[in-house]
């Protein structure tokens, strides 16, 4: 089975997608995971799923709210990355979301893989390689016009031609390593 997750063709991610288009970059940096870092336990789904500390660098004049989804940049389904987090109509102001959340006034979640308006930590195949988890924030010229458990579709049609600038982290996480057995069948 991993062999065949890896021979797909690696996902298109959101940051590289038309709709997010932007010369403009913000930086994006995490408390949690240096850059390409290791991403701890707790933050994945062998953990408790603790979504991880972003911030980033203040978007270009006229910013109104800001887009923050994660995805699985070495797995994916149809070319899209697996979606772990989603978040829309971060006010302009605010320029971190804390390890755990909670959620800034006048946000929402979006969907994440499993339908769930909820953060889903990254979940790499036991005996896999290390898989790579892309934090993308977008600085957006309008709030959206969404209810909360937007679905990514949604989310890419309503910031299309909105995106003033863009930036990501990436970190990186490795499932366990397979089980062996112990001398004697026990």
């Amino acid at each position: 089975m991993m062999a065949r997750i890896l021979a797909q063709p690696r996902p298109i991610l959101t940051i590289d997608r038309p709709q997010t288009a932007t010369r403009n970059e913000i930086v994006v940096t995490s408390l949690t995971f240096e850059p390409y870092g290791r991403i701890p336990v707790y933050n994945t789904g062998y953990g408790q799923s603790v979504s991880p500390e972003v911030s980033w660098s203040a978007g270009p004049a006229g910013t109104k709210s800001y887009y923050l989804i994660m995805e699985d940049g070495t797995a994916g389904m149809n070319r899209e990355g697996v979606l772990h987090w989603q978040l829309f109509n971060i006010p302009a102001d605010v320029h971190s979301i804390p390890e755990g959340g909670p959620v800034p006034a006048g946000a929402s979640f979006g969907d994440n893989m499993s339908g769930q308006p909820a953060y889903s930590g990254p979940h790499a195949p036991v005996g896999g390689p290390p898989f790579h988890y892309h934090i993308q924030v977008f600085a957006l010229d309008r709030v959206l016009d969404l209810p909360a458990g937007a679905s990514r579709d949604q989310l890419w049609a309503a910031v299309a031609g909105h995106v003033l600038a863009s930036g990501q982290v990436v970190g990186e996480f490795q499932g366990p390593p397979v089980p062996t057995a112990t001398a004697g069948g026990q």
